[in-house]
């Protein structure tokens, strides 16, 4: 229900909004959308959610979703530790990956922590092209089959990932 006193609201639902800075001329291909209960709404309506916006700036395209935490729903308390899973797939513009000496590529990715966050859980998904072989990854992944790199960790501090690989003469 929508109360006249903002903290009345407060310990039903938490507002949150992710922004992702990805390299100018990234593509979004999927996003996840999350719902909003008729209950969390002014109106007593359910939403269909926050669609992603893509907004240019600067030299990147950012990828930008608000979504709604529930911490408490009718009079009773949400489980300990709700979370909410966001869900981004996307394509690199051509000229992300650097060509080093050798037919080494390299892919390079930044990760900022949001400041007063604790540790927020963070799954990548990195898929190298066709017969790709891996020369070197910082961190190293977590698993790795048929091209795919998945790393899992909690991003408690800024951090980055380093990919190196090549592929092959003759294949594409």
């Amino acid at each position: 229900r929508y109360d006249p006193v903002y903290v009345q609201m407060m310990d039903r639902c938490y507002g949150a909004y992710l922004r992702l800075y990805l390299p100018e001329g990234a593509r979004l291909v999927e996003a996840s959308r999350h719902p909003i209960p008729a209950a969390a709404m002014w109106d007593g309506q359910p939403w269909t959610g926050f669609p992603v916006e893509e907004v240019p700036e600067q030299a990147h395209t950012v990828l930008a979703q608000a979504f709604l935490l529930p911490t408490a729903s009718a009079g009773a308390s949400a489980p300990s530790g709700s979370h909410v899973t966001l869900h981004f797939v996307y394509e690199l513009p051509a000229g992300v990956l650097q060509e080093e000496p050798g037919g080494v590529f390299h892919y390079h990715l930044d990760l900022q922590k949001q400041a007063g966050l604790d540790a927020v859980p963070v799954d990548i998904s990195l898929h190298l092209p066709s017969n790709a072989v891996l020369s070197e990854s910082q961190p190293q992944p977590t698993s790795q089959q048929d091209g795919v790199l998945v790393y899992r960790f909690d991003l408690r501090e800024d951090s980055s990932l380093s990919v190196r690989y090549r592929v092959p003469e003759g294949d594409e």
